[in-house]
């Protein structure tokens, strides 16, 4: 059940993505199957029937969820501004004035547009092996398993170079140690979406493309290593293992 459900979100969303960045770039039927695939995620969560249908995935919404959605996303944007400024001194990326427009709406239309994709994607890579599978496993074990997962999701940049892989092998685990810390899928959309969306208030040129990707990785690896550091009253756990 656990594997048909996730083919069932999959599927749409593999195309989607496909649809978006290589064969039907701009076109309408990409958004449309990546609104198809987090729908699934619905009647999914019923079929599965663990944990309630938003609990199924981690979406319990608690008292704590708007503190770890604010909180996830500000950080996460400060950290894509550090990333930013830190390619610009090394001398990897120039500022791309020409691409800056109005960084703050620029910054608004990326979280508006980016919201979707980002939760289908944490449903896929994180939703099912750290809540929907209910698994025994310890937990460094099911983090590395949706890191994995994550990176393996991006089908269509497998021939990226390595890098690519690595970098997101390594957010993958800043995200999914975010969402097991906080027993909540929404601590890590926060991470996932602040991340994409910051882009936009620091619009780069990227000449070393290879070594923007390691400074990524190497990024989310120390806030991967600061997220399991948190206290659990800081993330929200604490109040989710009483409601558990």
């Amino acid at each position: 059940m656990l594997a048909a459900g996730f083919v069932a979100i999959w599927l749409p969303y593999v195309t989607a993505v496909g649809l978006q960045e290589r064969f039907h770039v701009g076109g309408a039927a990409g958004p449309l199957l990546m609104v198809v695939a987090l729908f699934m995620a619905w009647p999914v969560s019923r079929w599965l029937a663990t944990g309630g249908r938003a609990g199924t995935f981690g979406l319990a919404w608690r008292r704590s969820t708007i503190l770890v959605i604010g909180g996830g996303l500000a950080a996460m944007v400060l950290a894509r501004l550090a990333a930013g400024w830190i390619a610009i001194g090394a001398g990897i990326a120039t500022f791309d004035s020409a691409g800056s427009g109005d960084p703050l709406a620029g910054f608004v239309l990326a979280l508006a547009m980016g919201a979707i994709p980002a939760l289908a994607e944490d449903v896929l890579t994180r939703g099912f092996p750290l809540f929907a599978a209910r698994s025994t496993w310890p937990a460094a074990a099911l983090i590395a398993l949706s890191a994995a997962m994550y990176a393996l999701n991006h089908v269509w940049r497998l021939d990226w170079g390595i890098t690519e892989q690595q970098r997101l092998f390594c957010m993958g685990l800043a995200y999914a140690a975010a969402a097991w810390r906080a027993r909540s899928l929404w601590a890590a959309f926060a991470l996932h979406l602040g991340w994409n969306a910051g882009s936009a208030l620091v619009p780069l040129d990227i000449s070393g493309t290879e070594a923007f990707r390691i400074e990524t990785a190497i990024l989310h690896l120390i806030l991967a290593a600061a997220v399991m550091l948190l206290p659990p009253r800081l993330v929200g756990a604490s109040e989710c293992n009483r409601d558990a």
